[in-house]
């Protein structure tokens, strides 16, 4: 465990940001955190903070294959997915933590926990994939600074009307992909941590996205920084094509990297999820505490200097497109 100048561990850091900055929570809050085995190796830690805290603090855990099993349960779109009792939960929760895995496959019951309905004080911290690595950035974050400069980002998406991503084939030959921004007609949205009434955010924060308008999307893009579980090296780097607002290929020199969208394709073919492909979200990092990727794209969608595009679903930002999965 890393000790920072005030003798104050990096762990209990992240949680005093987490818990103060982001969330705004009291000893009088009632606090739900819900996990998987991905909080293991945090588990009892967390517990002596909200102990420390005298937060009081209800524990669900929802084990990553009952979140599957539901998941079966519940195939039609319109049938429940989260059960009633868990429901009631965050029906009465001032405060919430979610930390389930970050599993693709798992999307659906994640979008269906944030859709669930939840008193208007609610602030929900959502930290899907949560890690060692995640708890150190938090720990590391300026808020403030955030808000800034998502406000001046935002403020840019907002007024503009087409974006153009320019990038290189790896052969040399440049590339573009214009996107319809959709102005403030389609508001962007700022995850600066700062999570308010009523409202959940990703943690870490920072960046700020919008969801172009559908069909709106057009072009050529080389990905060359990560994919889920996939940090690129010059020799991965992806070229996706869009036509209308939906990927419609990819090439790359490296097999696995293919093989990765390959099998995005076969588990929508064989689950019917026919927008798996739709262009979801155009988003711009922000936190400079986040100095390299990792294939975790909670972390690496928020990266300074970053531009990242996502596929799938965006219902969960209250969009339209519906999808069992959402790939930054």
């Amino acid at each position: 465990m890393i000790i920072d100048d005030t003798g104050e561990t990096e762990f209990t850091k992240a949680l005093s940001v987490l818990f103060f900055d982001c969330l705004r929570a009291t000893s009088d809050d009632r606090v739900l955190i819900l996990y998987d085995s991905a909080l293991d190796d945090f588990f009892e830690k967390i517990v002596r903070f909200l102990i420390s805290k005298t937060f009081h603090t209800t524990f669900v855990e929802v084990p990553n294959n009952y979140q599957h099993a539901l998941l079966t349960w519940s195939a039609a779109e319109n049938e429940p997915i989260v059960p009633a009792p868990l429901a009631a939960a965050i029906g009465e929760a001032t405060v919430i933590l979610n930390c389930l895995k970050l599993d693709t496959a798992a999307h659906r019951f994640r979008r269906a926990i944030l859709e669930t309905p939840r008193l208007p004080s609610c602030r929900m911290a959502h930290m899907p994939g949560v890690s060692a690595e995640v708890f150190s950035v938090l720990s590391r974050t300026p808020i403030q600074q955030i808000v800034e400069s998502a406000e001046l980002v935002a403020w840019a998406l907002g007024e503009g009307s087409v974006a153009q991503l320019v990038t290189s084939h790896p052969d040399g030959t440049p590339l573009t992909l214009e996107i319809d921004l959709g102005g403030w007609t389609d508001e962007p949205i700022m995850s600066t941590g700062v999570i308010h009434a009523g409202a959940w955010g990703n943690i870490p924060p920072a960046e700020v996205f919008c969801c172009p308008p559908l069909g709106r999307v057009n072009g050529k893009v080389a990905i060359n920084g990560s994919l889920p579980g996939h940090v690129l090296e010059h020799q991965d780097v992806i070229v996706l094509s869009f036509t209308e607002g939906k990927l419609t290929s990819w090439e790359a020199a490296n097999p696995p990297i293919t093989e990765y969208f390959d099998t995005l394709r076969e588990s929508a073919l064989q689950t019917s999820d026919t927008n798996w492909n739709v262009f979801a979200e155009l988003g711009i990092g922000l936190n400079r505490a986040i100095t390299t990727l990792t294939g975790n794209p909670l972390l690496d969608e928020k990266a300074y200097g970053t531009v990242h595009v996502a596929i799938g679903d965006n219902k969960a930002f209250g969009r339209e497109v519906a999808s069992n999965t959402h790939i930054d």
